[in-house]
């Protein structure tokens, strides 16, 4: 190769663009005879010319023109290589990892596990809880990591992996009408008042499950409170969807003064995963955290499944408070 300097093909490609010796020395930030003599030194290495000069213009002719394009590729594929390296390096310092979740409590436990586990593990994580949008924000401007969320459409660029598959249910007051309930039926849910915790089944998915049964829901409250929506439920002011994942969390750590009662539809579930950009590179405590969710929560699975039919089989044996455990 006769050319090794790049900065000269930088000078070509910027002149060979503006087409204009002075615009392109500024563009470049070296003075006029520098980019000059740099273009003649160019075209004697070649042993061609490259340019037709035109009073104070200069345009490319037909050898610049094939020298431009190969130019511009080569000059594309170091940068991109230059970038990957870049992105390498920076994966391989980097101690924090951004998380988002759209479900409460998703994945904390999961995080507090890892650690537990890897107690030498020197990173930080930060979590936030958002919605889908801001989820697809994140991923398009790099600033998250993972994501943990419900299965919907996502941009090309980030894949989705299944982690647990969820039974859906009824959480209601226990004064309700329908609380001596074993099972239900959405078209039971026919006028109802719902509220919907965004941290959970949120207003979209409610929407979409009644829809499927021709409902229309009436929504009376939207909340990221997970105590208010409580706090709604148990004053009778309404129903909210629950997926069986959600209702380990609320009857494992205390016994409210509500009930969940399933749906009798084995359809009806919310599959639950993990995201995360195809074209990252991740570094190796970040790969080892996206691995460990995977187990993680193929356990998860099944404690979340054996929970649910023990708090069914004990609330249906009962039909009054709620396990203990």
């Amino acid at each position: 190769m006769k050319v090794k300097d790049l900065s000269t093909l930088r000078n070509f490609q910027a002149v060979a663009q503006l087409e204009h010796m002075t615009k392109a020395a500024n563009a470049l930030h070296i003075s006029q005879p520098n980019l000059s003599t740099s273009i003649k030194r160019l075209e004697m290495e070649l042993d061609l010319p490259l340019f037709e000069r035109r009073n104070s213009h200069i345009f490319l002719n037909e050898y610049g023109s094939v020298y431009l394009d190969a130019v511009n590729q080569a000059l594309q594929i170091l940068e991109a290589a230059e970038n990957r390296l870049d992105e390498m390096k920076r994966a391989k310092e980097s101690r924090r990892i951004q998380i988002a979740s759209t479900m409460q409590n998703y994945n904390e436990n999961m995080i507090s596990a890892y650690i537990a586990r890897n107690p030498d593990s020197n990173f930080s994580v930060s979590q936030n809880v958002t919605g889908v949008e801001g989820i697809i924000s994140g991923f398009y401007s790099k600033e998250l990591t993972f994501a943990f969320l419900q299965e919907t459409e996502l941009p090309p660029v980030v894949s989705w992996t299944g982690l647990l598959t969820c039974r859906i249910g009824v959480l209601m007051s226990k004064q309700h009408r329908l609380a001596a309930s074993r099972s239900l039926t959405l078209t039971d849910l026919a006028g109802e008042h719902f509220i919907c915790n965004n941290l959970g089944i949120n207003r979209s998915l409610t929407t979409k499950y009644l829809g499927g049964a021709g409902l229309s829901p009436t929504i009376v409250l939207e909340s990221n409170d997970s105590n208010i929506v409580g706090q709604w439920i148990d004053q009778g002011y309404g129903i909210s969807l629950i997926s069986s994942f959600d209702t380990v969390q609320l009857f494992s750590t205390f016994a409210p003064e509500v009930t969940v009662i399933p749906i009798d539809d084995p359809s009806l579930q919310l599959s639950l995963g993990i995201a995360r950009r195809t074209d990252q590179v991740y570094s190796d405590t970040e790969r080892q955290l996206y691995e460990f969710a995977l187990h993680y929560f193929k356990e998860l699975g099944s404690t979340t499944e054996e929970f649910w039919q023990r708090y069914l089989q004990k609330n249906q044996n009962t039909q009054k408070g709620c396990p203990s455990f």
